[in-house]
């Protein structure tokens, strides 16, 4: 099969609908999952209690450096950058020596400005809401880094471009109405029938400042992809919409024992919120999407989604919010669904095969050997749902041991601090 590229992205394909694609999409993937293997999957390299603990050693000495640094930050820029740089050249070698990334790997992030598409995404952040936060900027930066990922691999160059900053800044204000308890249904609802009016083309009279800065972000996309011309964007834009507002029905309550798994479909939900989401960053990146990178893109969404899910177990499982592993947990231990994490992703990945470019297969390298540990991480922060010796294997897997992991994020708590202020500092 030829790579995929920009140059296979012409108008004659505005003509493909996405929604009429997706019904299959989500027939595809939920098949996908319950035909993925329960047993763990070879998960790579593995650390000894010696290896652990002298990486142990560096990981606390590098976290305390990096705290010293960012909380005593100059306020002079240059001097800023200076040692922001000397902070980044530290944890690319430490990247090295703990998770096996490479050189061609940092340069790779390095070549495509990763770091500084974030630090302007900040900057532009706050220049559009003085009163935005350092939470929401790093939730919409993951975002960011999400499309610029899409772009790469689509030979689009990777940039900020006004849709992208607008649809990573479009969810945050969104997702802070939709879930604020404060708010009424009634509310909420009048708040969604105005946003999908607005998707649509009308113009609109904001009720609020969330509605002004939400329409605001539309019409950065609407002078990037006029709407007769790309009928796409806006018909994914429609779509996420909708999933967004139908993915409310996790959110039935307190007490996860008084939903059934047959009074909601958690899976559909769930994985119609997390591909159509990509999807859609997809679009809004390239303005149109061939099927089969449409097929990647809703893969990679529902993967993602479901990492996300299994990270906010806890605080999930407190909010009564249903997600695949909120609902196993009630009954189940979580050794078998994690296995099927790992073994999606994997399948998954065999999808990026049509955008083999010696680049994209590099960066695909780099997103593997991050995302293990982060899923073995997630776990083992929920050790009551698991059964001890599937912990401990899984737990060789990680350059540190679970414990060291805790007391550095207890220290960071102590301190004030938390990986989102270390980001900010950061960018």
């Amino acid at each position: 099969m030829p790579m995929l590229n920009r140059q296979t992205l012409n108008p004659v394909f505005q003509k493909v609908s996405i929604t009429a694609l997706t019904p299959g999409l989500l027939e595809k993937f939920t098949r996908l999952w319950y035909a993925c293997p329960t047993d763990l999957p070879d998960l790579g390299k593995t650390y000894s209690a010696r290896e652990q603990g002298r990486l142990e050693g560096q990981a606390a000495r590098l976290l305390d450096g990096l705290v010293f640094e960012i909380k005593h930050l100059p306020r002079d820029p240059k001097d800023r950058q200076a040692i922001q740089e000397r902070i980044q050249s530290a944890v690319f070698a430490f990247a090295k020596t703990s998770l096996g990334v490479e050189d061609r790997h940092l340069e790779l992030v390095k070549k495509y400005h990763f770091v500084e598409i974030a630090r302007e995404f900040a900057q532009k952040a706050r220049e559009f809401d003085a009163s935005i936060d350092s939470e929401d900027i790093y939730q919409a930066s993951r975002n960011v880094l999400t499309m610029n990922f899409l772009q790469l691999i689509l030979d689009l160059p990777v940039e900020l471009t006004p849709a992208v900053f607008a649809y990573s800044m479009l969810y945050p204000y969104t997702d802070n109405y939709l879930d604020d308890p404060s708010i009424s249904p009634n509310a909420k609802k009048l708040f969604n029938d105005h946003l999908r009016l607005r998707l649509v083309g009308e113009d609109m009279v904001p009720m609020n400042h969330s509605e002004q800065a939400i329409f605001d972000l539309v019409k950065m996309i609407e002078n990037q992809f006029d709407r007769s011309h790309y009928p796409q964007v806006y018909e994914n834009l429609l779509a996420i919409h909708l999933a967004q507002t139908r993915s409310l029905r996790l959110h039935r309550g307190l007490h996860l024992g008084a939903t059934s798994p047959y009074e909601v479909d958690v899976l559909g939900l769930s994985f119609e919120k997390g591909g159509m989401a990509v999807v859609a960053d997809g679009c809004l990146v390239a303005g149109s999407l061939l099927p089969i990178q449409a097929e990647f893109m809703y893969g990679y969404g529902v993967f993602t989604q479901l990492i996300d899910d299994l990270e906010d177990l806890a605080r999930d499982r407190q909010d009564g919010i249903l997600t695949l592993f909120t609902h196993t947990s009630r009954a189940w231990k979580l050794d078998a669904i994690t296995n099927q994490l790992f073994n999606l992703g994997t399948q998954v990945f065999t999808l990026m095969e049509p955008f083999a470019s010696p680049v994209s297969l590099e960066f695909k390298e780099l997103i593997a050997r991050c995302i293990n540990p982060l899923l073995i991480d997630s776990a083992t922060q929920s050790p009551a749902f698991y059964n001890r010796p599937y912990l401990k294997n899984i737990e060789t897997h990680l350059p540190f041991r679970p414990a060291f992991l805790a007391k550095q994020r207890r220290k960071l708590e102590h301190q004030k601090l938390s990986a989102i202020k270390l980001f900010d500092g950061l960018i």
